[in-house]
């Protein structure tokens, strides 16, 4: 019993000595696509975040996406979302990280284009929006570019659910998205 007690104090004081040692703190940026789940347009767009880790396998990020396209609806798609943050693989090529989060998003349609049978035609030019509570799930998966893990660069597959229940211009949608970053580590 006395060895197993000193195997955990020497493993605590390693994972403390450890988390001094691992960057703890990082920005990124970088940009994607959007995918709408429902069959709309792809949007285009970039994404800044910060994050800190509180031990070596949790922390907390904050993250800002913002995406448009200007090809038949003219959207623009908006969401700044905190996110609870996992660490499930830390090596020397690269980190995995889960992440959970809710934020708040806005959907903004410069016109509205009505699809009837195969063809589109302007319905009218109007001008709607809608924002609304965004929960999100998704996955970094950062390759190191230095050694000490001090530079990645991101890519980020990630699903937002856009819930929209008091506007009848809007329909519940959900938005997946893939994100390259690079990110500083400090």
């Amino acid at each position: 019993m006395k060895k197993f007690i000193f195997t955990m104090i020497v493993a605590v004081m390693a994972a403390i000595g450890a988390n001094a040692q691992t960057p703890k703190t990082f920005i990124e940026a970088g940009g994607g696509v959007f995918v709408p789940t429902d069959g709309s347009h792809v949007f285009y767009g970039e994404t800044v975040g910060v994050g800190h880790y509180f031990t070596p396998m949790f922390g907390v990020g904050l993250q800002a996406n913002y995406g448009t396209n200007s090809l038949a609806d003219k959207n623009d798609l908006g969401l700044v979302a905190v996110n609870g943050l996992a660490k499930v693989l830390s090596n020397s090529l690269m980190d995995i990280d889960v992440k959970a989060g809710v934020g708040y998003g806005w959907h903004d349609v410069k016109y509205t284009v009505i699809e009837q049978g195969y063809l589109y035609y302007l319905k009218d030019e109007r001008e709607s929006n809608a924002s609304y509570i965004v929960p999100k799930v998704g996955v970094d998966v950062a390759f190191n570019i230095l050694k000490s893990h001090k530079l990645q660069l991101v890519v980020s597959p990630e699903y937002s659910w856009y819930n929209v229940t008091d506007k009848k211009d809007f329909k519940n949608v959900g938005i997946f998205s893939v994100l390259g970053k690079v990110r500083f580590n400090f």
